[in-house]
């Protein structure tokens, strides 16, 4: 397996980021000095053997903005310089997809349709969709798969030689300040990009094309994905926790590897009681007593359904009232993915 990182992109596509452009850094606004980047004398010891171009686009780019150029560029020297073999590119969503993909068919090498066959591979793919994912080509027209991070376990390619890695990915996170759920793209960790390479190879050796710098490898990403129990919110959790009897949730949540922060848990208890799933003694739970949570006869229905609470309240009132129909399509629609949203 032979791995590469951006400078290495960089240098054999002659891609040059142009400062203004759009993969550019931005000019940090009230005067601030811009931490992140190195100067040019410290890039130029740090990169010693590359070319003055690579040198100057790594001065300016920001690495956290997917660049489709790059990715075409690159992609067409794979598809004219090296063996034969798959490549997988690895975005961040089906949106990244539909833009790379447009990228991609502006250069003209990727306008003959007898070259390559491009196709997407994301979770809103039919089964018969999928299916074409693993069809060999005929010899001579290569197949470029552009993927979300499904292809990092649940999907295997066997004729994959090359990976193409941007090492973004979407991520579901809580914001505890505003309360609500948010999708937020950001870097994948190195046990995650250690995954994606290891999908080129599998027949033959295979290469690895890392969109990122070297100094973004080893200053920048996290070795592991931040827990899950730091990035959601915490309702379900808290239900279990006082359906089992596991004691005050606050105070067995302290004792995690990694727990989380008291406004999470705060904000949590303070979602349960307001649906009047449990009941707090908010004097007691500041002294960190336990049995400071009760759980209510809702709040136990609610911890054996595999849903929200909001969810599961909506579900268990409208079968109540004898609106479950309703409630049935309300609840689908908020669980589910809006069709509207879905692009074909």
């Amino acid at each position: 397996m032979k791995e590469y990182r951006l400078e290495d992109a960089l240098e054999v596509t002659g891609h040059l980021v142009r400062e203004g452009s759009d993969n550019a850094k931005k000019s940090p606004r009230g005067g601030q000095k811009d931490e992140e980047r190195l100067s040019k004398t410290a890039l130029k010891r740090m990169y010693q053997g590359y070319s003055k171009n690579v040198v100057d686009s790594l001065a300016v780019v920001d690495e956290a903005v997917i660049n489709y150029e790059l990715i075409a560029e690159l992609l067409e020297y794979i598809c004219v310089s090296l063996e034969e073999g798959a490549i997988l590119v690895f975005l961040s969503g089906m949106k990244e997809i539909t833009t790379s993909l447009e990228a991609i068919k502006k250069l003209e090498y990727f306008e003959d349709d007898s070259n390559a066959i491009i196709l997407p591979l994301h979770s809103s793919l039919s089964n018969e969709e999928q299916k074409s994912i693993f069809q060999r080509p005929p010899p001579g027209k290569r197949k470029i798969i552009l993927s979300t991070n499904i292809a990092e376990t649940s999907i295997t390619v066997d004729d994959v030689v090359f990976v193409v890695d941007t090492g973004r990915v979407k991520e579901n996170r809580y914001d505890d300040l505003n309360k609500m759920p948010t999708l937020l793209e950001c870097w994948a960790s190195k046990a995650a990009t250690k995954q994606r390479r290891g999908r080129a190879g599998r027949v033959k050796p295979g290469f690895c094309w890392h969109l990122y710098s070297s100094h973004t490898h080893d200053k920048i990403l996290q070795d592991y994905q931040l827990p899950e129990m730091l990035r959601v919110g915490l309702e379900d959790l808290v239900l279990q926790i006082l359906v089992l009897d596991l004691g005050e949730p606050s105070n067995f949540l302290r004792a995690a590897v990694d727990p989380p922060t008291e406004l999470a848990m705060k904000n949590a208890l303070q979602l349960l009681e307001s649906l009047g799933a449990a009941e707090c003694d908010w004097e007691a739970l500041g002294r960190s007593e336990e049995n400071s949570t009760q759980l209510t006869a809702l709040g136990y229905h609610l911890a054996t359904l595999p849903v929200h609470p909001r969810v599961g309240k909506l579900l268990i009132y409208g079968n109540l009232f004898g609106v479950s129909d309703s409630c049935l399509t309300i609840a689908a629609a908020m669980t589910s993915r809006w069709v509207c949203f879905i692009v074909f």
